[in-house]
């Protein structure tokens, strides 16, 4: 007989799948946007010749 069928185990089951679910979604959400804007400020910021370079170093490290 199996241990994992009663209705608890069942419920809680699909609340932990529900739980990475969410927080996956978040996390690509987040990632995405911090992407998104890290581009932007690539693009409006022209020259990256005087940018110093620990700026530089997270701007790429984003990616």
């Amino acid at each position: 007989m199996s241990k994992m069928k009663t209705a608890a185990d069942r419920d809680r089951r699909q609340l932990v799948g529900a739980t990475r679910g969410r927080d996956l979604y978040w996390g690509f959400t987040i990632g995405v946007f911090a992407n998104l804007v890290t581009l932007y400020l690539i693009i409006q910021g022209g020259d990256l010749r005087y940018c110093n370079y620990s700026a530089y170093g997270s701007l790429v490290g984003n990616f």
